[in-house]
């Protein structure tokens, strides 16, 4: 059986909807985690008939997890609709006039549906724009971002720059100096800026404004494959 870009998008949204790690579906299909993995990631175009049934069953006929002794589907109830907060809105906020919890009241009438365990208070959800984050987070991507925390060396994060406005890049720290960095080496500006006086090199601290690590992101697994192709990444 062909595994579509549709029959791995559904599969996913399968996957969030009922809180499934990646070895609850191989033990619902039959598979290795390590083969769920390549089936989700786009690694994998064909699959046995056997298996592709098994998949087609979970998918098309109502299947539950709780049937294949898994778990219980997740309820509505636990989805928690948190702010959506647009590009524009985001690099408006100053933590030095207002707190982030005043300003995530104020500024979002939208909200998109997030695993309730995940979420925390302070924590908002923000689109990408653009192509620099691509293949893994291309435009469109919904990102959770958790407000009022610290990144740790390697996150993705959201920031805001004092001369260059909202950006989304990966975090990396190394010898007092912050590095953000796109993952699409074709689109995007990189950063590299000193948090503390070298010398005669002074700190450029205050070109972060604010910087938030960004804990969970949802995307279509389409729009992944297309940009691996593209880049020659996959």
């Amino acid at each position: 059986m062909i595994l579509t870009d549709d029959i791995r998008q559904r599969l996913l949204d399968y996957q969030m909807r009922n809180r499934l790690t990646q070895q609850d579906l191989a033990n619902i299909l039959g598979i290795s985690q390590a083969t769920a993995g390549r089936w989700l990631r786009g690694a994998v175009d064909f699959v046995e008939d056997k298996t592709g049934d098994r998949l087609l069953s979970l998918l098309d006929k109502g299947t539950q997890p709780s049937d294949f002794g898994i778990l219980k589907p997740v309820p509505a109830s636990d989805f928690r609709d948190v702010p959506v907060v647009g590009s524009a809105r985001a690099a408006e906020f100053s933590p030095g006039l207002t707190t982030l919890k005043e300003f995530l009241m104020e500024c979002s009438d939208e909200t998109f549906p997030w695993f309730s365990g995940d979420v925390r208070e302070g924590q908002f959800v923000m689109r990408v724009e653009g192509q620099s984050m691509a293949p893994d987070f291309p435009h469109g991507t919904m990102l959770l971002v958790s407000g009022g925390t610290f990144p740790e060396r390697g996150d993705i994060v959201v920031a805001k720059l004092a001369e260059d406005g909202l950006v989304v890049k990966h975090y990396h720290r190394k010898d007092n100096v912050i590095y953000l960095t796109s993952l699409n080496e074709e689109s995007g500006m990189n950063f590299e800026i000193r948090i503390k006086d070298q010398g005669e090199e002074k700190s450029e601290a205050w070109k972060i404004v604010w910087m938030f690590p960004v804990k969970g992101a949802y995307t279509e697994l389409r729009d992944v494959r297309h940009w691996k192709h593209k880049l020659g990444k996959g």
